[in-house]
């Protein structure tokens, strides 16, 4: 049966934080439960036991059938695990969310409104106006994070609010072509997303979001900065050589 969205969730090594991640999930799902959706993981080369405890999980759901999983023994970066879980969807509306969940799932009912309405995509910014931060978010990872947006936009043309939030969605009859063709195999993937919509003249639509932190997060600020920059101008390299 065709589904009314489909949710992918990469993952890399999260035996340790998979328990309270499935938790946040189910929670999540609670919001959605008017939808007939999709969960598909796609672990990324994980050399843990990720796999099969996540299949053991699974397997003790009632509710079994909306989880698929699809993994691959290379780590080949976010971007491309996206990609790969791109080509196993069975709807018309793809989203994309971290593996820790720190977002609350009534964005997606928000999203579907805004696809009705016309949008191509719907993205998550924590940075407007009406978005709420419950994080002890630092001055230095709230200056660099700001920096890197700036650079972002002005390297690509663009003008968004947040670039890189892990939660996005999108029509995929429009964007199909898009995904199929990533070059960006890590972080950067969305935002070389985002800036071939824009180059087609697609319409992408920011709402405000819920940010709660993972206190296990892996996330090494300074380090994922530099490599999302040179992601960044690599995006442009592929670009300029067309």
């Amino acid at each position: 049966m065709y589904k009314d969205f489909s949710i992918i969730i990469p993952g890399f090594n999260e035996e340790k934080r998979l328990d309270r991640n499935y938790r946040l999930l189910l929670k999540q799902l609670h919001s959605i439960s008017k939808y007939n959706y999709e969960i598909i993981f796609v672990l990324d080369g994980c050399t843990d036991n990720t796999e099969t405890k996540l299949k053991k999980m699974i397997g003790d759901n009632k509710n079994n059938s909306v989880f698929k999983i699809i993994s691959y023994k290379e780590n080949m970066g976010k971007g491309h695990a996206i990609h790969i879980g791109a080509k196993h969807i069975e709807s018309n509306f793809l989203f994309f969310i971290d593996m820790d969940i720190p977002f609350n799932f009534t964005f997606i009912s928000k999203a579907m409104h805004e696809f009705e309405s016309g949008a191509d995509a719907v993205i998550a910014s924590r940075n407007l106006s009406e978005s709420v931060n419950l994080t002890n978010e630092k001055i230095l990872r709230k200056v660099l994070s700001r920096f890197s947006l700036f650079l972002e936009n002005k390297v690509l043309g663009t003008s968004y609010t947040d670039l890189t939030c892990g939660f996005k969605g999108f029509k995929f009859s429009s964007t199909k072509e898009i995904f199929e063709s990533l070059k960006t195999k890590r972080w950067m993937f969305d935002v070389e997303i985002l800036y071939k919509m824009k180059k087609k003249g697609m319409y992408a639509r920011e709402l405000p979001i819920v940010l709660k932190n993972d206190p296990e997060s892996r996330v090494y600020l300074l380090k994922d900065v530099v490599k999302s920059l040179i992601e960044l101008y690599k995006i442009r390299a592929y670009d300029n050589k067309k």
